[in-house]
C-alpha cells in the first residue's frame, strides 16, 4: 500500500526508513469517512492510529456548556490518535471528517509492536509531540495577547497554505468554511466573525460564497497578521 505521507504535518517524513514506512502502511487499512462523519469521539478508548490521505479531519473538543472550540484541522500526510496509544488514557477530543476523507487505520497492537521493532518511528513520534506542542504554546501565545483581526487572518493564512487552490492572483481555501465554523476555531461567535469577513469582503481582502473563502489580497491579510 502506497500513501504519500511526506507532508510536514505528519511525521513520515523523507528521512524515515522506507521499511519503517512500508510496515506501518502494510499494517494499516483504509477507511472512507463521511463529510461530518464522527472518527472518535473524547473520551473513547484508543484503538488505532490514524492518517489522513485526503480529505481533512477537524479536531474539537465541546464544553460543559456546549460550545465548541476546534483546536486543528489536519490536512493530507497528518497522522492523529497517538497520545491515547502511548499515555494509555483515553482519547482527549472529537475527530470529525471536515468533508468526504479517506483514512488509514493502523490498529493499536500494530502501533505498539512497530514501536518497538522500529526504533526510528519512535524518534519521528517524539518530533512529532514537540511540534506540537510547539504549535500549542503559539496558539495559547496567541490567545492571549493577540487581537481577534489578527488571530483570524493568521488562521485564514494557514488554511490558505495547507488547502489553498490558486485561482489566477487568488488562493481559494479548498474547504467548507460557515462563519460558525471559523467561530469554533477562535473561540469567539459568528457574529464577531461575520463582522470582520464583511468588512475585509468590502475592503477587497477576500471574497465569500457558500461558506468558501477566497484570498484575493494575501499582502493586505498577511499586514493584518502581522500587525
Amino acid at each position: 500500500m502506497t500513501i504519500p505521507f511526506a507532508d510536514q504535518s505528519g511525521f513520515l517524513s523523507s528521512s524515515l526508513p522506507e521499511d519503517t514506512v512500508r510496515r506501518l502502511t502494510d499494517a494499516g487499512s483504509r477507511r472512507r469517512v463521511p463529510d461530518g462523519g464522527l472518527i472518535h469521539a473524547k473520551g473513547d478508548e484508543a484503538d488505532a492510529l490514524f492518517g489522513v490521505i485526503s480529505g481533512a479531519v477537524r479536531i474539537a473538543s465541546a464544553g460543559d456548556d456546549g460550545r465548541e472550540l476546534v483546536l486543528a484541522v489536519l490536512e493530507p500526510g497528518a497522522w492523529f490518535g497517538e497520545i491515547a496509544l502511548i499515555d494509555g488514557g483515553r482519547r482527549t477530543h472529537d475527530a470529525v471528517a471536515l468533508g468526504e476523507s479517506e483514512l488509514i487505520v493502523v490498529p493499536k497492537a500494530a502501533f505498539v509492536r512497530l514501536l518497538t521493532e522500529h526504533p526510528p518511528l519512535s524518534a519521528h513520534l517524539l518530533v512529532l509531540l514537540c511540534r506540537r506542542l510547539r504549535m500549542t504554546f503559539s496558539a495559547l501565545e496567541d490567545e492571549a495577547f493577540l487581537p481577534l483581526d489578527r488571530r483570524l487572518a493568521k488562521r485564514l493564512l494557514a488554511l490558505a497554505d495547507a488547502y489553498g487552490e490558486v485561482e489566477g492572483t487568488a488562493t481559494r481555501i479548498a474547504l467548507h468554511l460557515p462563519q460558525e465554523e471559523l467561530g469554533h476555531m477562535l473561540g469567539t461567535s459568528r457574529q464577531t466573525v461575520n463582522r470582520l469577513l464583511g468588512a475585509w469582503a468590502r475592503d477587497g481582502l477576500i471574497a465569500r460564497a457558500y461558506g468558501r473563502v477566497t484570498i484575493t489580497d494575501r499582502t493586505a491579510l498577511d499586514r493584518i497578521a502581522r500587525g
